[in-house]
C-alpha cells in the first residue's frame, strides 16, 4: 500500500437510548440506493458508538445537518472509540416503500471529513411491530481509506452484522 494511502476500520453500533434497546435492519436488495435499511422510530434518542482501528481523533460530528455531541470513550495506540447522541425529533414517519438518506459526518482531526451514508426508514414513536421486523443490528463494519494526496476519505466496504 502506498504511503499516501491509510486504511482504517470503523465499527458503528446504533442503540436506542431507552435501555439500550436493539435497532433492526432489513435487506432490500437492489431496490434502493443501499442494500440495507436501518429501522428507527421518530421522537427517539439513539446512541451511535464508533470504534476506529487504528485510532482517529474525532473533533465533531453531525447527522442530518444537526451537530452531535462527541464523547471520547477511549483512546489507545490501537483504537479509539466515541459515542454520539442523536434524537429523531425533527424527522417524519417514512412514506410506505420510502427510504430516507442521511449522512453521518465526522470531522477527523488533521485529516478532514469522513462521511458515512445511512439508509433509514422511520416509524412512529410507539411502533413496536414494523420497526422490529428484520435482523438485529449488532454493528456495521466499514473499511475506509484516507488518500493523503486528495485529503479525502472513501468507504471501500460496508458490512451489516
Amino acid at each position: 500500500m502506498s504511503k499516501d494511502i491509510s486504511k482504517y476500520s470503523l465499527t458503528v453500533n446504533i442503540k436506542r437510548d431507552d435501555g439500550k434497546a436493539l435497532v433492526y435492519y432489513k435487506q432490500d436488495g437492489e431496490r434502493f440506493e443501499s442494500n440495507c435499511t436501518i429501522k428507527m422510530n421518530v421522537e427517539t434518542t439513539y446512541t451511535f458508538l464508533l470504534n476506529f482501528r487504528p485510532p482517529l481523533k474525532i473533533k465533531s460530528g453531525s447527522l442530518k445537518n444537526s451537530g452531535l455531541e462527541v464523547k471520547e470513550e477511549g483512546f489507545t495506540p490501537e483504537a479509539s472509540s466515541y459515542s454520539l447522541l442523536w434524537t429523531s425529533n425533527d424527522v417524519v414517519v417514512s412514506k410506505n416503500k420510502g427510504r430516507d438518506h442521511f449522512t453521518l459526518s465526522l470531522t477527523v482531526q488533521d485529516l478532514g471529513i469522513l462521511e458515512i451514508p445511512l439508509q433509514l426508514k422511520f416509524y412512529s414513536a410507539n411502533d413496536k411491530s414494523h420497526s422490529v421486523w428484520g435482523n438485529e443490528l449488532h454493528h456495521i463494519e466499514y473499511d475506509c481509506i484516507f488518500k493523503k494526496d486528495l485529503f479525502s476519505f472513501s468507504i471501500e466496504k460496508e458490512m451489516f452484522r
